[in-house]
């Protein structure tokens, strides 16, 4: 049996009607104990019958505790109770253990341990002679609804046993407005006394914390007001905020604010965000501007959609109006010495073809636009965008590519038709991601398993690229080999360590980063696949030495390397590492995150759609540094190659936009500006049953990245 590392553990006990009690116990294991793989789970968890040979007092335990109805041939649909082993044998009962992977499951939890007391509904009837005539009861006056308590349940109140016990204190700070202090009084108090009532509160109280320059108290300054509870009290009667004197596990959680209450819905945004504000007017005050309402700075903090963020393109001819003289700008300047109205077409016209080129990237022009158009002018203008856009349209039309397909699942059920479908891709790097199912099920789910695959022509790459156009010999013999391990690695002929089992491998010593300061590494040492070893200090140290110096001389320091893994969570914790030792100040962004439909955007708190994770976007908090290397994380335009996996380089970190330039290929040093976009998580799965709509900058660090997106 495997020990979980508890986080949290709450408990209540339940009364049958029919008199034996029983326990509800949800325990929460800590972040990096959780069990989140197959294998993991049946190391927590058995749902077995065992050997009647082997261990017959635990098989006769689990006959008899463990079993609902028939099993087995019989009856294969039989719910077999899953138990952590040793528990049902060392107390001889029934003792059902689940994982809970599914949101569902811990709300089915939660309410038993919420749900209150049994209820019970009475009926009182008097003693009629059956000769009388029965009358129509009134059943709304004589309904009475009452608790149910058993035997066994007054027993345990009598004789004081706990019934409900959890290991956190749940705190739930106030929300108000300045001024908004609920204050109880009679009709004849003294409005003085009345008013004075109304000091304190949790709010007033977070504010005084961060105001004060006590140094037991400095720490509320760096916390946010629903971390307070963690280190410090509300003491109401003395009107402070004092600090914890011996360690108390506390959450608190902020009360829950309708969106319709605007004012109290964007204070709590605010107070959900902002670390150690002094008062209410220094929570409204951004940027040495002091906004009248807690609307403006959470706008303005980019905490919600604003309208400003672009000008939209709804209005063409508005928008070249009201920008034509910063446009033409150059073109006013170059034929400055020009008089009348041939000096004003010229500067038009120039200033229109210009624009013609930018749109030509993305296979536009201006003739397809509420613009000036150069039917006024030279002819070529206009033949020449159209000549150049037919050959690339007949080719779009004519012929599709896709170089993800390997790791995409077959949903297209139609054949395409009078389309050349070209796909690239490695099958041997990763597979579909198919949610909660077996690996036989992934394999079903590629491409290879569809109906269209016999359809195509296979044709192989026989020849490494990245091996042929090393500059050096040296430098093309160490990639051949790594090309050949890795291939073996990929085709299942790399030798495995069958005593660890079969994801694991020995490393060959070329390719080991080597520690001139510790002793000979042991040979048998064997290192997890998708693993970081203890020694991720030494890899980043290798990987980046001098990241600064470095950094700040060329591009292709940050373009000639980076740090591969395999998941997510090791990406964000190896950008995180490098983050901190180059310089600079770090940049947070924060998503705007909400449900899809604004009819379910009442009942969920803002903080709770911000620790939802969408596959393939940012999280909700992203850190950047200016300087430091980032990678594309979605298509915004095929043309200036700004695609899924390109890799940039931060130039300026603006609050609407981001300023980076091209790393690698052919469009290597150009500027480009990168918006914020909508990325759509869909309500299908069990862990979040919503819709969410996320709007982030679809970038993140790229000083390590997944090998899927490299």
């Amino acid at each position: 049996m495997a020990i979980v590392q508890e986080y949290a553990r709450i408990y209540v006990v339940g009364f049958q009607k029919r008199g034996l009690p029983h326990a509800h116990i949800v325990i929460i294991a800590a972040e990096e104990g959780k069990p989140r793989t197959r294998e993991l789970i049946d190391k927590f968890v058995s749902a077995e019958v065992p050997d009647k040979i082997v261990n017959p007092d635990l098989h006769e335990t689990v006959m008899t505790w463990m079993m609902h109805g028939p099993c087995g041939p019989a009856n294969p649909d039989s719910p077999l109770g899953g138990a952590v082993e040793p528990l049902p044998q060392t107390y001889d009962c029934h003792i059902n253990v689940k994982v809970c992977t599914t949101i569902g499951a811990i709300t089915y939890l939660y309410k038993y341990v919420y749900k209150g007391s049994d209820r019970t509904v009475l009926t009182i009837e008097a003693v009629r002679d059956p000769s009388e005539p029965r009358s129509e009861p009134n059943e709304i006056l004589l309904f009475l609804n009452a608790r149910y308590t058993s035997p066994v349940e007054a027993a345990m109140c009598i004789l004081t046993y706990e019934i409900q016990r959890k290991t956190h204190a749940v705190t739930t700070p106030t929300v108000q407005l300045e001024g908004g202090q609920m204050v109880v009084f009679q009709p004849n108090d003294d409005p003085d006394r009345v008013l004075g009532r109304a000091g304190f509160t949790t709010s007033t109280g977070f504010f005084e914390l961060c105001a004060s320059l006590e140094p037991e108290n400095m720490i509320a300054r760096t916390m946010l007001y629903q971390e307070i509870p963690k280190e410090f009290s509300w003491d109401a009667k003395g009107k402070v905020c004092a600090r914890r004197k011996k360690y108390q596990a506390a959450i608190g959680r902020l009360i829950h604010v309708s969106p319709m209450d605007i004012e109290r819905f964007y204070l709590r945004l605010l107070l959900c965000h902002r670390k150690g504000p002094t008062s209410f007017e220094n929570l409204r005050t951004m940027d040495s501007v002091i906004h009248p309402t807690f609307q403006a700075p959470a706008m303005h903090s980019g905490f919600l959609e604003n309208d400003q963020e672009w000008i939209a393109l709804s209005d063409v001819r508005g928008l070249w109006d009201k920008f034509y003289d910063e446009l033409a700008r150059d073109f006013a300047y170059k034929y400055r010495n020009l008089e009348g109205q041939t000096k004003q077409d010229m500067i038009t016209f120039h200033t229109l073809k210009s624009l013609n080129d930018l749109l030509q990237i993305i296979g536009q022009a201006v003739t397809g636009f509420d613009l000036p158009q150069p039917s006024d002018y030279p002819h070529w203008f206009s033949t020449r965008y159209w000549k150049n856009n037919l050959t690339r349209r007949e080719l779009k039309d004519t012929t599709i590519r896709h170089g993800s397909l390997p790791a995409r699942c077959p949903e297209q059920r139609r054949r395409p038709s009078g389309k050349t479908v070209v796909l690239s891709g490695d099958f041997r790097q990763i597979l579909p991601v198919v949610v909660r199912r077996t690996p036989v099920q992934t394999i079903d789910a590629c491409l290879k398993s569809s109906h269209l695959w016999s359809h195509f022509r296979q044709v192989y790459l026989t020849e490494n690229m990245r091996v042929r156009v090393a500059h050096r010999a040296e430098t093309a013999a160490e990639l051949a080999v790594f090309s050949d391990f890795l291939l073996q690695v990929g085709e299942g002929r790399q030798e495995v360590n069958r005593q660890l089992g079969r994801d694991y491998m020995k490393l060959p010593r070329s390719i080991l980063i080597d520690d001139p300061s510790e002793e000979e590494v042991n040979e048998e040492e064997v290192i997890a696949l998708g693993a970081i070893s203890s020694g991720l200090k030494r890899l980043i140290d290798g990987m980046y030495p001098d990241v600064n110096k470095q950094a700040m001389a060329t591009d292709e320091y940050f373009a000639n390397r980076t740090i591969l893994t395999t998941t997510n969570v090791m990406v964000h914790r190896i950008n995180d590492a490098v983050a901190a030792k180059f310089d600079g100040n770090a940049h947070q962004y924060r998503s705007i995150d909400k449900l899809q439909y604004d009819d379910d955007w009442n009942f969920i708190e803002p903080e709770i759609l911000n620790s939802v994770n969408i596959n393939g976007a940012p999280p909700h908090k992203l850190t950047l540094k200016k300087g430091a290397p980032i990678v594309l994380m979605r298509n915004l335009n095929h043309d200036l190659v700004l695609c899924n996996g390109t890799r940039l380089r931060a130039v300026e970190l603006k609050s609407n936009v981001i300023h980076a330039k091209i790393m690698t290929g052919e469009r290597r040093g150009q500027d480009v500006l990168i918006p914020r976009i909508v990325f759509i998580r869909g309500g299908n799965d069990a862990s979040f049953p919503y819709p969410l709509r996320r709007k982030p900058f679809p970038v993140q660090a790229a000083f390590a990245m997944t090998i899927n997106k490299a």
